[in-house]
């Protein structure tokens, strides 16, 4: 038993469990204690997870966490890179985006050409204006 544990966490590196599995787990833990207060109690799957043994409840729980912290490693570049706005230009949101405020940056870009003569004068024929 010793030699798995020691064969599966020798595949995590530093980053991984700092920067996914640990995040996972926290928002994992806090969920269950400030949202399932809030559910319903009829809610089939919360009735579920209460007539869970222990065990199956730590496996389901291990299990989760671990699903979690797969999908968050595998979409961490996808998810900077939207939050960065690579991928907005070309998408059907980006598109739509760019439509709806084509308008307000032409205004802003005619308003930029307006000042620009007023921006390149000294300083001495500025205070005249």
């Amino acid at each position: 038993m010793e030699t798995m544990l020691a064969t599966i966490s020798g595949q995590f590196t530093k980053s991984i469990i700092l920067g996914v599995f640990l995040p996972v787990v926290l928002f994992v833990l806090l969920g269950g204690w400030l949202i399932t207060p809030l559910l319903p109690p009829s809610l089939p799957l919360l009735g579920l997870v209460k007539s869970l043994d222990r065990q199956w409840f730590l496996f389901a729980f291990t299990f989760l966490i671990i699903l979690i912290s797969g999908f968050l490693y595998n979409l961490n570049g996808p998810i900077i890179r939207l939050y960065e706005g690579y991928p907005w230009r070309t998408s059907r949101l980006g598109q739509w985006l760019t439509n709806a405020n084509g308008p307000i940056c032409k205004a802003n870009k005619l308003r930029l050409y307006a000042y620009g003569p007023y921006v390149r004068l000294s300083d001495a024929q500025q205070k005249r204006f």
